[in-house]
């Protein structure tokens, strides 16, 4: 059986992307570059393997960013949306922002991640682990 493909975009609609099935993870990243990267509490990020991952369209729009030097963040050159989180080159995990997706992950945000650096105006009111 094929698994379901879900479709996402940035907000101009440039680039496009389809990952295979459901998340591995979801999760809220509330570090200090998230929130930065995102203008927000905090940035939602659902995990993939890279096999199961790919642009449709746009891969001349994409820029990267990494502030780490490992990882590296993608955005649309035209609109400015934050798309994916990759974790190193050649990327062994791809992290999608979930707001990006237009379809639905089928998984609700499972934890918080760095929870201890999370904006000092925003309260975490659920009951997710926290990790670190």
């Amino acid at each position: 059986m094929a698994e379901v493909v879900l479709r996402g975009e940035c907000m101009c609609g440039k680039v496009r992307y389809e990952v295979e099935g459901p998340p591995e993870w979801v999760g809220n990243c509330h570090c200090s570059l998230c929130r930065r990267h995102h203008g927000a509490a905090y940035g939602t990020y659902a995990g993939y393997r890279p096999e199961r991952f790919r642009v449709t369209a746009g891969q001349e729009e994409l820029r990267s960013y990494s502030h780490t030097g490992e990882t590296r963040r993608q955005f649309c050159a035209t609109c400015g949306s934050s798309l994916f989180f990759l974790d190193a080159d050649p990327p062994r995990e791809i992290a999608i922002t979930l707001g990006t997706l237009t379809d639905d992950p089928g998984k609700r945000p499972e934890f918080h991640y760095l929870a201890s650096c999370k904006a000092s105006w925003h309260e975490i009111t659920d009951d997710l682990p926290r990790r670190e």
